[in-house]
């Protein structure tokens, strides 16, 4: 089950089929409302069938009619995000259609970056901004949403250090970047990046929907946006993303558990094997979803009866994910790169990047191949510098085993918090940019 897939059971969420019974989790109850369908009495009957086509992908020119109403025609829609670490999803959902439809950005990619950078005069958002550490790695603000919130002083051991500076707030007391723009410093609050990220998204939609109708003829608004909310979120961090949502100039934003929303596409995904399932003598099966991204863990119980979902448990845990491990591998391989090439050669924002960058790719080549060698591109002008490393020996290193054995761990309270043997499981799924690592396909098995 990919993100996309996530984002595309959300149709269902927001229709108002939520899951009947949520345990208790990190995330309260008190600061997230039920996703619920948008209501608008007198809306134009010619605006909900224009929507309803273009859900389906059908023309419009038909639709249309050439009357007042076309004149006139008004979709409200609800924009659902999946702001991640490292990329982020989006879905549109129109009020009366029954699916979702994934939005691309300028590059025709569904995952977006989730960055921001500062160059001269210049603020840019997504692909473009991915790129700016190669040139300016201290004014990119990336891999910032585990630290959106109130300023912590002290990260986990594991945890991926930001390029970018960080300090805390002078008026609110959360983390704010701190970079250089149009010849001056500039703080910028982690919500106000968030922020950013959510326009841009609300602005590829509006491109998308655009090059499907006139525009002259039809008024897209999107009043509405839902986030999925990671499971290791506390109150203030929920509290600073709907604070984002405000700032991008949506009047309702939905906070969704991340455990309602994997639960609901994998209701969505498996439709046809639930009903066959509920069909049968004692029908039913209780999953265990497991979510791996770049900065923490999750997993969750789900026991189906038909196509209703109840939550029986929920667990994670923070600095386990594919982004810590590159960080794990950049700190190992430091000192003998210094070593090599002299004190101070990952120093700089820009060298910490381009070795970050060159363990990610050393990480995805170890899913696949025992043993491998690669360069780290650009660290030094007139010298290669290039690591090698086994598969064997990801684990020898402390921080990973310890990594491993946390994953382990939250999937073994999970199942044993929801009360279930762990040969009751009708199956054990795991998503995320960590999924494919062998060392965490085995801790999710071994738990």
């Amino acid at each position: 089950m990919s993100r996309t897939a996530l984002l595309l059971g959300l149709a269902a969420v927001l229709a108002g089929e939520a899951l009947t019974g949520h345990a208790p989790s990190p995330l309260g109850g008190r600061f997230h409302k039920q996703p619920r369908p948008l209501r608008r009495e007198g809306r134009i009957p010619q605006a909900r069938l224009q929507a309803q086509a273009l859900a389906k992908g059908e023309p419009l020119a038909a639709l249309r009619g050439g009357g007042d109403d076309a004149a006139a025609a008004i979709v409200e829609y609800i924009l659902a995000l999946d702001v991640g670490t490292h990329a982020t999803v989006a879905s549109i959902k129109f009020p009366g259609a029954s699916t979702a439809t994934l939005v691309q950005n300028d590059m025709s990619h569904l995952e977006t970056p989730t960055a921001l950078s500062f160059r001269g005069k210049k603020i840019e958002c997504g692909e473009i901004a991915a790129d700016t550490p190669a040139m300016n790695a201290a004014n990119q603000i990336a891999g910032y949403m585990p630290l959106l919130g109130p300023f912590r002083n002290e990260l986990p051991p594991a945890f991926p250090l930001p390029i970018f500076k960080v300090a805390p707030s002078a008026r609110s007391g959360c983390t704010s970047a701190e970079v250089t723009f149009n010849g001056g410093a500039l703080e910028v609050p982690l919500e106000q990046a968030v922020a950013h990220q959510i326009s841009t998204m609300q602005e590829y939609a509006h491109t998308q929907l655009k090059s499907h109708v006139d525009a002259g003829s039809t008024t897209f608004e999107g009043r509405s946006v839902a986030l999925v909310v990671p499971s290791t979120f506390s109150d203030r961090q929920m509290h600073a993303l709907t604070d984002a949502a405000s700032i991008s100039g949506y009047e309702r934003s939905y906070l969704v558990p991340w455990h309602v929303a994997i639960s609901q596409a994998y209701g969505e995904r498996h439709k046809k094997d639930l009903l066959a399932d509920n069909a049968a003598e004692g029908g039913g099966r209780c999953v265990c979803l497991v979510d791996v991204g770049a900065s923490c863990a999750a997993a969750t119980v789900v026991e189906f009866r038909g196509l209703e979902g109840k939550v029986l448990s929920v667990e994670c845990t923070e600095s386990a994910g594919a982004g810590c491990v590159d960080e794990i591998l950049a700190r190992h391989f430091e000192p003998e790169i210094d070593a090599q090439h002299g004190k101070g050669t990952c120093e700089s924002p820009k060298s910490r990047f381009r070795l970050r960058k060159a363990c990610e790719r050393l990480k995805k080549m170890l899913s696949t191949l025992d043993e491998t060698r690669i360069n780290v591109d650009g660290l030094l002008p007139e010298s290669e510098v290039s690591i090698k490393y086994s598969r064997a020996k990801l684990t020898d290193i402390e921080l990973i085993a310890d990594m491993g054995e946390r994953i382990r761990r939250v999937v073994e309270r999970a199942i044993a918090k929801a009360g279930i043997a762990p040969q009751d499981l009708s199956s054990l799924e795991v998503v995320g940019g960590g999924s494919r690592i062998p060392f965490v396909l085995a801790a999710v098995q071994s738990g």
